[in-house]
């Protein structure tokens, strides 16, 4: 085994680690200590300059650092999430190998867009959820809300009894004065302090976690959104 496969798997064993330390953070308090982040760029930026990658890196950790950008101030991401992808970009500016589907262009970035992917699959956990409060209430919807509210309810949120809300944790209300809630900033909120206004909650998901699964997936498979995409364009 060459020197370049040996750091690769170094890299790639590091960053294993990092995420699994950090989704466990994520899972349980929806944030991580920066301590972790810097450890792993002090860990894994030095390989870079032994590999004489410089170029790669800077490649790769503009488009991700736009991108987490983007997440944080766009749409409200947590700022662990987009420290998570900029550090990716230094740790695995790129994949030497081939994959299984369309190979990613720009290693790290595919791995978050196809965290976003993943994360979108959370979409049939609410609809499981919201069917079988149906089948046991024969009800769903309480009030008289215009179609394209009771679909983005469905979809996205659940609804929760006061006593499951208590019970539970990391819910934000979806619904304010009978209107879907669009301005809730997740970064701005206590969680600590709850407080059962509405019966329909979006649960702020650790995105982390889809981050890490995202890793192997990527690997295997490449970038599934240019995988989709050539699909399409062949029929």
């Amino acid at each position: 085994m060459e020197m370049n496969d040996l750091l690769f798997i170094y890299r790639l064993t590091v960053t294993l680690f990092i995420f699994s330390f950090a989704s466990y953070y994520d899972i349980k308090k929806r944030e991580v200590n920066d301590l972790i982040w810097l450890i792993y760029v002090a860990l894994t930026l030095p390989i870079s300059f032994i590999l004489g990658d410089e170029w790669n890196l800077v490649i790769a950790f503009i488009p991700c650092f736009i991108f987490g950008a983007v997440l944080y101030y766009v749409f409200k991401f947590g700022g662990a999430d987009a420290k998570a992808i900029w550090c990716l970009a230094i740790a695995l500016p790129d994949f030497p190998y081939e994959t299984m589907f369309v190979k990613p262009l720009i290693f790290p970035l595919s791995i978050a867009f196809n965290a976003v992917i993943i994360s979108i699959f959370y979409i049939f956990v609410n609809i499981y959820n919201n069917i079988k409060k149906y089948i046991k209430d024969r009800k769903l919807f309480d009030q008289n809300l215009p179609l394209k509210v009771k679909i983005m309810l469905f979809l996205f949120s659940q609804k929760l009894s006061k006593d499951e809300y208590f019970r539970s944790n990391f819910y934000i209300p979806s619904l304010i004065n009978g209107k879907y809630n669009l301005k809730q900033d997740i970064r701005e909120i206590d969680y600590n302090k709850k407080e059962y206004i509405t019966e329909w909650y979006e649960k702020a998901q650790p995105f982390l976690v889809y981050i890490l699964i995202a890793i192997p997936i990527t690997i295997l498979f490449g970038d599934l959104s240019m995988t989709f995409v050539s699909i399409f364009m062949k029929h």
